[in-house]
């Protein structure tokens, strides 16, 4: 059900193309193949939706520690299997107002054991458009320090789906090295 709060650009387009060449859908950043297609019975969860977008949309809202234009490295949605968090993440990510937003958008599923180079790569392939070179010294560490030069000055988003540990989440955040 839609409540009188949506706007029209913060739903999720169901009917949004995956397979865009760069360049084309009127400038909204391609979805990611590996992002879940919505249910045919998707119905939003206005309120959480709403509390992810206006971060990301830098809106007024506020969600750990950042408020409207603080622009945080991160947003993240917790609970037990099964919520629908992964669904959330897809409903967001391909609503026209965050594509429209964002140059790139990435997505991945982490799990709880990842292979965290295979993981980096498609990341790095997602948001840059081109394969992460393949060096047989490759580490985490090192590609994290690709994906974090890589994204120095971009507008770029990064769905870590279904982390399970702080350190994967470090690992594939390609923006914060912070942490």
């Amino acid at each position: 059900p839609k409540s009188s709060s949506d706007k029209a650009g913060d739903r999720p387009d169901s009917n949004a193309a995956v397979h865009e060449p760069a360049g084309l859908g009127a400038g909204l950043a391609i979805v990611p193949d590996i992002v879940p297609m919505l249910p045919e019975a998707f119905s939003a969860r206005p309120n959480d939706q709403k509390k992810i977008l206006d971060v990301l949309l830098d809106r007024t809202a506020t969600v750990g520690g950042a408020a409207g234009g603080a622009s945080p490295s991160k947003v993240a949605a917790h609970g037990m299997g099964g919520l629908g968090k992964t669904t959330l993440a897809a409903g967001v990510v391909r609503g026209s107002s965050v594509r429209s937003r964002f140059d790139r958008i990435g997505f991945v599923s982490v799990g709880q054991e990842p292979a965290m180079i295979e993981e980096q790569r498609a990341l790095f392939s997602q948001l840059c458009g081109s394969a992460m070179e393949i060096k047989t010294t490759a580490t985490p560490s090192s590609q994290r320090e690709a994906l974090l030069k890589a994204s120095v000055g971009k507008k770029w988003l990064a769905v870590l789906d279904d982390v399970w540990e702080a350190d994967h989440m470090r690992m594939l955040n390609p923006f914060d090295d912070s942490d």
